[in-house]
């Protein structure tokens, strides 16, 4: 039976809000040391849904895969409206801290003392604790975490190369002002967040090397994990168009996250050319704004604005459906399930890839540029297509070749479906247990 804590129940410290009244803003503090049990042995720190954010989706489908080999429990983000999840009996989540707040790095240690895993394995990405100012406290939550004695994993998703880190790069997060002295800021934080974890844990080869090259970390402290691939249920495609009123054409996907890196101008422009061999085809963008949006919506607006400016200058107007929402999971494979093709034209990426994930495991067809993770999970004419970064022309005819191709477009999707089993989440939590029997038997050798 699925054992979930929540903030409403067992709680020590603070009464219950009576009847008609508003609860409290800050969390209640949870009885943890009544609820240690000898079967906890690794913590997973991380943002948990129903937080939104590719990240926390990320670590409980690996905290839900892990739990069903081994007993694991989660030190997870509180929220009022969260609802009870579903898990294996040997997953237990923790609520005890709250996005956005300067006491995370304390309750989340509080949790870690009481409860005494023999592991600790922290998510990383910027902004999953919140806006920059409280992600900054990432490296004092390790440090704090040391206290412990206990090893610390770190998975980072994302690894920003040093020539990214200009003014365009920090615009994202408000914070274009001074931008070469918050790319020092920058990579001082990543080289003392890396210092203090004992492992490191990248989705891909690339993203080890940068952290060696230009971070300074050692390659024997850090492994390559690839993103896990979960399995869904198979929507006929032409039931997923009707559903979604796209009637019988063809479709182009672009999902997800919603950001000027992701390409959506180039795809927009690379549609003008494809139109004219494929009068019908439809290009649907769908997803909300992105994290960095989110201290600046008239950004945001400004950047929906130049592509639907686009789209008419480009005489689109029948060609492009973009909804700027944020789609449920149960309703993401529908929409892929429609695509004849899923795009990804990012100009930048910095990791993991959670639409690649989803396009491996419904075996669609995927035309994506050459960038960090894509060059090294697509075989280019063999599992996809790849094409060069803001090159248009090269992306239309890819697009056109796999739309008047339907036997390319079904043998691209079915190697790419193919070469996602080694990616099973099953796999994908095996390879992290066999990483946390090998730190665990050697913690007392670790070189932090």
């Amino acid at each position: 039976m699925t054992e979930v804590v929540s903030l409403e129940e067992d709680m020590s410290e603070t009464p219950q809000a009576e009847s008609g009244k508003r609860p409290s803003a800050s969390p209640p503090t949870l009885n943890l040391k009544r609820l240690r049990g000898p079967d906890l042995t690794v913590a997973l720190v991380s943002k948990f849904p129903p937080s939104i954010g590719g990240e926390a989706e990320y670590f409980y489908s690996l905290a839900t895969s892990i739990s069903k080999i081994s007993p694991a429990f989660a030190v997870a983000n509180y929220e009022t409206k969260a609802k009870l999840l579903e898990s294996s009996d040997k997953l237990r989540i923790f609520r005890v801290w709250r996005l956005n707040s300067l006491t995370y790095p304390l309750r989340i240690l509080r949790a870690c003392l009481s409860l005494k895993p023999r592991l600790i394995h922290a998510n990383h990405e910027y902004m999953l604790y919140g806006r920059p100012a409280y992600g900054a406290l990432f490296p004092l939550l390790l440090l704090l975490l040391r206290l412990t004695r206990t090893p610390i994993i770190l998975t980072m998703h994302s690894v920003v190369p040093r020539g990214s880190l200009k003014t365009d790069f920090f615009r994202r997060y408000g914070w274009e002002r001074l931008a070469s002295i918050w790319g020092l800021c920058f990579m001082i934080w990543t080289r003392l967040t890396l210092r203090l974890s004992a492992h490191v844990i990248v989705h891909s080869q690339a993203s080890k090397t940068l952290l060696c090259c230009e971070y300074g970390c050692r390659s024997d402290k850090i492994s390559v994990i690839g993103h896990g691939v979960a399995t869904f249920p198979i929507t006929n495609q032409s039931r997923a168009k009707e559903l979604l009123k796209f009637g019988d054409r063809p479709v182009v996907l672009q999902f997800g996250f919603l950001h000027e890196k992701k390409g959506t101008e180039s795809l927009l422009r690379a549609l003008g050319i494809v139109v004219k061999n494929h009068p019908s085809a439809l290009l649907v963008v769908v997803g909300g704004p992105h994290v960095s949006y989110r201290n600046d919506p008239a950004s945001f607006r400004e950047f929906v604005s130049r592509l639907t400016s686009l789209v008419k200058q480009n005489g689109l107007d029948n060609n492009v459906v973009i909804r700027t929402e944020y789609v449920p999971d149960e309703l993401a494979p529908i929409y892929f399930a429609s695509a004849d093709i899923v795009a990804l034209p990012y100009i930048e990426h910095f990791g993991a890839s959670g639409v690649l994930a989803r396009a491996m495991a419904m075996g669609n067809a995927v035309v994506a540029t050459r960038v960090n993770p894509f060059f090294e999970t697509i075989d280019d004419g063999v599992t996809g297509i790849l094409v060069e970064r803001n090159n248009e022309t090269e992306l239309a005819d890819a697009i056109d070749e796999m739309l008047s191709d339907s036997k390319l477009r079904e043998a691209l999707g079915r190697n790419l479906k193919a070469s996602a089993s080694k990616l099973s989440w099953q796999n994908v939590a095996r390879q992290h247990l066999e990483l946390y029997s090998q730190i665990s038997e050697y913690d007392s050798k670790l070189h932090y």
